[in-house]
């Protein structure tokens, strides 16, 4: 289905611009059916049956494209309103809310990586058990800090772009920092567990883990510039000065680590660097980013390349750009299968981009995989940088 979406937007004869616009379009459509369908993206949670009585499950990493999305809408508004965008918006921004509400609810389950489609349909074959115990499951969790960062990036982007939107994520924000401040900056769930997996105190980050360092100090600085409360700054400047978690320009520039954390690390510097007002801070975030910009290079790995144009001009958009968004499929049929535990057999060198198999997080996964995910939510990164491209100037 796919595949033929670009060569029919080939053949129509339409320029480049205007069929990146279309693609867009599509990627849009394809969105609101999924969610008119399938619910993977609005709303963020389904319902399943634990004991004859219904449970929520909030979807985390569909929590995380949502605020992707939120972002991509709020680019858009910038550089091309329409009546319909304030709508969206709201829209996008009530189901964010709505997830952060239900995750700090008694009785609703949270789980990072479900199938999105296994859980539209409800279908937890053999795991009624788990549920009951808790066994995998974080239980009324109030996030993971992959989600919390997707949704800080959004709301700074809404911020900046969109201030009248803005005030609508503040509470939020403030309520998610000050929680995590109280608990000396340990995730934990609304009774004061710590959520598993996911450590963010001083000494508490394992050395593989060196990009949650990143996404510390990415909380704290949007939080400080959203709300303005300076015990955000303080604790900020605090970590980044004194507890290491500023970068030293090889802790999360080893190869080999997780692509998801390359898009981490690139997100945290989206706002990182313009934010930072400290001159040596500021170029320790820059050098990081270089070094990491170099290693991603010639892997297609658009939405990267971009925010590395943006924050160095130095090292400028590439001419390919817009090549590989043109190349780039926005529709793609479900998968099915997929390789146990996230992993899978991989290609010596990147797999051209239009023969990669359909993948949840488009910029997330390793370019030389050669394996499907077992879900798809790819338009929402085509749109994240699509529009990002558009309102950077990267596009032409």
């Amino acid at each position: 289905m796919i595949a033929s979406a670009n060569r029919i937007l080939s053949l129509a004869g339409l320029s480049p611009a205007k069929i990146l616009h279309a693609k867009a379009k599509l990627a849009e459509h394809v969105l609101r059916r999924r969610h008119l369908e399938a619910g993977l993206v609005l709303p963020m949670f389904t319902e399943v049956y634990v004991e004859e009585e219904p449970t929520h499950v909030a979807l985390l990493s569909a929590t995380e494209q949502t605020a992707r999305y939120l972002a991509a809408l709020a680019f858009r508004a910038a550089i091309e309103p329409s009546d319909e965008i304030p709508g969206l918006l709201d829209q996008t921004i009530s189901a964010v809310e709505r997830a952060h509400t239900l995750t700090n609810t008694p009785g609703v389950l949270t789980r990072g990586y479900l199938s999105e489609r296994r859980a539209a349909n409800c279908d937890f074959p053999g795991q009624e058990e788990q549920l009951r115990e808790g066994e995998g499951w974080v239980w009324l969790a109030g996030g993971h800090i992959d989600t919390y960062c997707a949704v800080f990036f959004s709301g700074a982007v809404l911020h900046d772009l969109c201030p009248s939107f803005a005030p609508r994520l503040t509470p939020l924000v403030s309520a998610v920092l000050d929680r995590w401040l109280e608990h000396g900056l340990t995730l934990t769930d609304v009774g004061g567990r710590p959520v598993p997996d996911c450590p963010t105190a001083p000494g508490t980050i394992p050395p593989d883990r060196r990009v949650v360092c990143l996404q510390v100090l990415q909380l704290l600085c949007i939080g400080h510039h959203l709300t303005g409360r300076p015990e955000y700054l303080s604790t900020y400047r605090e970590l980044a000065s004194d507890r290491g978690y500023a970068p030293t320009g090889v802790q999360i520039n080893l190869p080999g680590l997780s692509p998801k954390d390359d898009v981490r690390a690139f997100e945290a510097y989206y706002h990182l660097v313009p934010y930072e007002q400290d001159p040596a801070l500021r170029a320790a975030y820059l050098h990081n980013l270089r070094g990491k910009l170099a290693r991603v290079k010639g892997e297609e790995r658009v939405y990267l390349d971009l925010i590395g144009g943006v924050l160095d001009p130095e090292a400028g958009f590439g001419p390919e750009l817009p090549d590989v968004l043109l190349r780039l499929e926005v529709v793609k049929e479900f998968p099915h299968g997929g390789a146990p535990d996230g992993q899978g057999p991989q290609s010596p060198g990147p797999v051209p981009l239009e023969q990669r198999p359909p993948t949840m997080f488009e910029w997330g996964y390793s370019p030389h995989r050669t394996w499907a995910a077992k879900t798809l939510l790819a338009p929402v990164d085509y749109l994240l940088a699509y529009w990002m491209a558009r309102y950077h100037g990267a596009l032409g």
